[in-house]
């Protein structure tokens, strides 16, 4: 199993905040990044979400929060 890139350590923890005070979601459990080629990362995660939570909103504003950071 692959590790999460050493480019990447820093600038998780404060995504996995972010998406945890997104409404609706409950909580964020086994994140796994690591690196397919150079500059490309992958990454999953599971989230706990109300059952009456925007699930596509909060999918996209997941995406959005990691991309940034991958993107830098």
């Amino acid at each position: 199993m692959q590790r999460t890139p050493p480019s990447l350590e820093n600038a998780l923890p404060p995504c996995y905040q972010r998406v945890q005070q997104l409404q609706g979601v409950y909580s964020l459990h086994d994140p796994h990044f690591w690196t397919l080629c150079t500059d490309v990362y992958i990454g999953t995660l599971k989230l706990f979400v109300a059952p009456d939570a925007d699930a596509k909103w909060i999918l996209s504003q997941t995406h959005n929060i990691f991309t940034q950071v991958c993107t830098l």
